[in-house]
């Protein structure tokens, strides 16, 4: 017995599988961030993108700067005040005066223990890739 395959079938089949994947995992990503609640100005979860590298490639992940810091958390290190800041008014409120009291505290904490890592992608990859597993 012998079956032949269509090279162009197989490669758009191959394809659009990829393509729903990485879908899936997008839309996995961004339920982690708002379960996570690491949100404030939505910047990151608007970031979330699904891009096609070739017929067999597909790269799902975010250009956000500090995507990574909210992914693996950081070591201690200064922040820089305004973004910190800015968050505060975002995240918080309040007057500019308290905005200001809350965005030094917070970065004095960053300054000596770093931040929590909020995983979202890595998650959102075993999540899809469980799934995919249990339906085939």
């Amino acid at each position: 017995m012998r079956v032949e395959i269509d090279k162009k079938d197989l490669q758009g089949k191959v394809d659009e599988l990829l393509h729903k994947i990485g879908e899936r995992i997008a839309e996995v990503a961004r339920e982690e961030i708002v379960k996570k609640n690491a949100i404030a100005t939505g910047l990151l979860l608007k970031s979330i993108k699904v891009v096609k590298r070739s017929w067999k490639e597909y790269e799902v992940g975010s250009d956000c700067p500090y995507a990574p810091f909210v992914e693996y958390g950081t070591e201690p290190h200064r922040p820089p005040f305004e973004a910190i800041y800015n968050w505060v008014r975002v995240k918080i409120g309040g007057t500019e005066e308290e905005a200001r009291k809350i965005a030094w505290k917070i970065v004095k904490k960053i300054e000596k223990e770093g931040t929590d890592p909020k995983p979202f992608l890595i998650p959102a990859v075993m999540e899809v890739f469980t799934e995919n597993v249990r339906h085939s």
